[in-house]
């Protein structure tokens, strides 16, 4: 499910998960989304924070894997403004060099998990699963809610009805 890394998802119609990665390794960053897709993600790559707040403003994402090393400004920058305008969204955060300080401020920013480079296939795939895991319950949850609702409303108009049956 390879994307042109030119051109981020516009609508995910198939349900497949759509996942940006941002790494400015482009050895790192080839191993990533090669992994991703292997697993059958709809990925798209770009090699630096700009070409990050461009995929993410022109495309519909559920995951972004983002190097801090592809800016530190610009990758807390991306994660403020994707946060801004969706925060459903999950982000990961990758990095050579991590400090309390930087992991701290990421996950201030709405980071979902922070990965330290190197790590395995093992790894990245639990930090991916739990961040669309949850995207999943939450979604799951809004459900049962609107089910829940429309169960408690159905209830109300049968009491006002005086249909409910009470036992002798």
């Amino acid at each position: 499910m390879s994307q042109d890394k030119s051109a981020p998802p516009k609508e995910n119609p198939s349900g497949i998960p759509s996942i940006l990665v941002a790494e400015a390794d482009a050895k790192l960053c080839s191993s990533i989304k090669d992994y991703l897709d292997q697993k059958n993600y709809c990925t798209t790559a770009v090699a630096d924070g700009p070409q990050a707040v461009t995929a993410l403003t022109k495309g519909r994402f559920d995951l972004a894997i983002l190097s801090m090393e592809t800016a530190y400004e610009i990758g807390l920058e991306v994660l403020s403004e994707t946060a801004k305008m969706h925060p459903e969204f999950k982000f990961i955060i990758t990095s050579k060099k991590p400090t309390a300080d930087s992991i701290a401020e990421c996950m201030k920013r709405g980071a979902f998990d922070y990965l330290t480079i190197p790590f395995g296939d093992e790894e990245l795939a639990k930090a991916v699963d739990e961040a669309l895991g949850n995207k999943k319950i939450v979604e799951e949850d809004e459900i049962a809610d609107s089910k829940h609702v429309e169960k408690h409303q159905e209830i109300t108009s049968m009491m006002e009805e005086k249909r409910v049956f009470y036992p002798p």
